[in-house]
């Protein structure tokens, strides 16, 4: 559609991308939203607390993400001023390609709030990457129109949003504990987990949690999500991650900051560290009686 309309037109949207754009892990998700009366609907799976799962769950975020990046204005400030009319067209034409119950309506629009935040984020990133007007402007994607591109870059380029952004991404550093499970998402992993199991119903809460930030060889992601667990990372053993490993009788944990001796050995050697350039800026065990308190 022609983003300068109010009226929005369904098409099938375009990849972003320009010769000059920056390589990025993972790309937006595109797909298909034309719906037509003859469209076969999918039934999409839900579980207790309301969430997608399986595999239909991946396909209708994907929808949704298409979907509201092509009729939801990207220079509206906030998802809560998109108006209701909008919003209930977003509904009509989910409901036009998957089975839904009405209840579904408060995750459609949440989970479309969110990955239109997300596409403007990925926009910012086109503006970041170049230095100048020009360059930002002749960086529009492909499917947008060019002179809502152009208001777009002037307000992110402006020092009132890049100042709000400075806020943000101190937010963002804050957020110390990644996840590992991808697009899959942890209603999808409990899912999984629970059709995996023997006993579906033993599988709680803190073991989705567990799982979602356990590596594919066994360990926790980062020394955050082990301390959040309650116990030390570097003596966590990989069969049993959540009870881990004590440090000991006669021993204490210290963090290596400097180092005088790079290849002196640890007297603990533990998670492939054996010396003390290995250790630097990590956590070791230590004899108690030489560690000097402050």
């Amino acid at each position: 559609m022609d983003r300068g309309s109010n009226t929005p037109t369904i098409v099938q949207p375009a990849n972003i991308s320009t010769s000059a754009e920056p390589s990025r892990k993972r790309g937006r998700a595109t797909c298909d939203i034309v719906v037509t009366e003859k469209s076969k609907r999918m039934k999409v799976p839900f579980n207790e607390r309301g969430q997608p799962i399986e595999d239909e769950s991946n396909k209708l975020v994907s929808f949704l993400g298409a979907t509201v990046r092509e009729i939801v204005d990207i220079n509206i400030d906030d998802w809560r001023k998109v108006s209701k009319e909008l919003k209930n067209n977003l509904w009509t034409m989910t409901k036009k390609k998957f089975v839904l119950k009405e209840e579904a309506r408060n995750y459609v629009l949440k989970k479309s709030g969110y990955l239109w935040r997300t596409s403007k984020s990925r926009l910012n990133a086109l503006i970041d990457a170049r230095d100048n007007k020009r360059d930002r402007i002749a960086a529009c994607p492909k499917d947008m129109n060019r002179q809502m591109w152009k208001i777009f870059v002037r307000k992110h380029s402006s020092r009132e949003y890049q100042e709000k952004r400075k806020i943000f991404r101190q937010i963002r550093l804050k957020h110390t504990l990644p996840h590992t499970s991808s697009r899959l998402g942890y209603a999808c992993l409990e899912a999984k987990m629970k059709k995996e199991s023997s006993d579906p119903s033993s599988i709680t809460k803190s073991d989705v949690w567990v799982k979602g930030h356990t590596k594919k060889n066994g360990e926790l992601v980062n020394a955050e999500v082990a301390e959040k667990m309650g116990y030390d990372p570097m003596f966590s053993t990989t069969t049993n991650a959540r009870k881990g490993k004590k440090l000991g009788s006669g021993a204490s944990k210290i963090e290596v900051n400097f180092v005088n001796d790079p290849k002196a050995k640890l007297w603990r050697p533990s998670n492939g560290m054996k010396t003390f350039e290995d250790a630097l800026g990590y956590s070791i065990a230590w004899p108690t009686d030489h560690v000097i308190k402050e």
